[in-house]
């Protein structure tokens, strides 16, 4: 039988909650009785406070040294009530850092348990399941944390406010809170099955350079001859630590090349489903027919960039703007200058709200799909619909989340 995780009469509980080696970051949970002292033991802060002494929210950053051989450098987040103490903590990514960390916790009396086990606990409900059985495979720390918010049951919190009221017969309340959940779903889901992020422009205005400059290392072939790339080269890519799906494109123009032309099609095709398109336009040549055709084009999320602003300027943002009414983003893919206010536009285009840390968040399919149903329940004030929506949501009935 697997074992929860949660604290028993057996002691304390430690478990890493995201892959070895999967990340620069490596973070491992402790909880139970006694679980400050395990951690107090190890734990050396610039400050001299104490995982014991900290409140909860509180971040403490420090080394951790066991005999005197230190371990590594962490920073300590105080989780749980003051009487349920619990921390989260932050050590290096990798294999050999996590371990190291995971034996001194367990050489102090921690049970070490694996955090898939979570999955099985019957003790919590279908939310904090999901959230437990995703937590692995989440593509940035910024998704683990937000499913360890779930976990400690935001979301079920918050689904359970709005059944409280729907039983009161405040439905209008109930819909409110409901509708301000379902907000949140495309954040939640984009953390775990990340937004698509499409270059689109004609050939040699510098989409290959641009996706190697935001992926930081040189994964896309580059080269001056127009027509280079003649397929679509996806890689998953991080924005402010949040997942994206790159996708670079072979460039739109009229070919008789047979290869290049089914590239184009891509190209095309990527134009009209990506969630944020790149246009990119060459600031060191005039408009060309094909970047005109593009201008014309209608894409969701679309942000127009001026690359090659390091060249002499034969287009400017002006131009761009008197043509569509949109600001451009002015950069050098070669130099990488302007890439943070770009990086900044891809976020808020994406995700004009984000939710605050800690909080409800909705983040799989059959979760929105049941406070869809409790949201058309309140339109017809038909409570018991509405509450079944709220149950089901909560407890779940089939399936894996997807």
């Amino acid at each position: 039988m697997a074992h929860a995780v949660t604290p028993t009469s057996s002691g304390v509980v430690a478990c890493l909650l995201t892959p070895p080696g999967a990340g620069g970051i490596s973070l491992i949970q402790l909880s139970g009785p006694n679980c400050a002292a395990i951690l107090g033991a190890l734990f050396h802060g610039r400050r001299g406070l104490r995982p014991v002494d900290a409140s909860p929210g509180r971040l403490l950053y420090g080394h951790l040294r066991r005999q005197g051989v230190e371990l590594d450098e962490v920073i300590v987040e105080c989780a749980g009530t003051t009487d349920a103490r619990r921390y989260v903590i932050n050590c290096h990514g990798g294999a050999v850092a996590a371990r190291r960390v995971m034996a001194a916790l367990t050489a102090g009396g921690a049970r070490e348990v694996p955090w898939r086990d979570a999955a099985h606990n019957p003790g919590i409900d279908a939310l904090r399941r999901e959230a437990a059985t995703l937590l692995p495979s989440a593509p940035t720390l910024r998704g683990v944390q937000m499913l360890l918010d779930q976990y400690r049951g935001a979301l079920s919190s918050a689904l359970h406010a709005a059944r409280q009221k729907a039983e009161g017969g405040e439905v209008n309340a109930a819909r409110d809170l409901l509708s301000g959940l379902l907000a949140t779903a495309p954040w939640g889901r984009g953390l775990i099955e990340p937004a698509s992020l499409a270059l689109i422009g004609r050939p040699n205005v510098g989409k290959s350079t641009l996706a190697n400059a935001l992926l930081r290392y040189e994964r896309m072939i580059v080269h001056p001859d127009p027509g280079t790339t003649r397929d679509a080269v996806e890689e998953l890519l991080a924005v402010r630590d949040i997942p994206f799906r790159l996708l670079d494109t072979a460039g739109i123009r009229e070919t008789g090349h047979e290869i290049e032309r089914e590239g184009v099609a891509l190209s095309v095709e990527a134009l009209s489903r990506a969630d944020v398109v790149l246009l990119l336009f060459d600031a060191s040549a005039p408009l060309t027919a094909e970047d005109l055709g593009l201008l014309a084009s209608r894409a969701r999320g679309r942000i127009l960039v001026l690359n090659k602003c390091d060249l002499p300027a034969r287009l400017d943002a002006a131009e761009l703007t008197a043509r569509t009414g949109e600001t451009p983003v002015s950069v050098s893919a070669a130099t990488g200058a302007g890439l943070g206010a770009l990086e900044d536009r891809i976020v808020a285009v994406a995700y004009p709200r984000i939710p605050d840390a800690g909080t409800a968040v909705v983040f799989t399919e059959r979760q929105e799909r049941c406070l869809t149903d409790a949201l058309n329940a309140c339109e017809k004030s038909d409570v018991p619909t509405l509450l079944q929506a709220i149950y089901r949501a909560i407890d779940g009935n089939h399936g894996s989340p997807r």
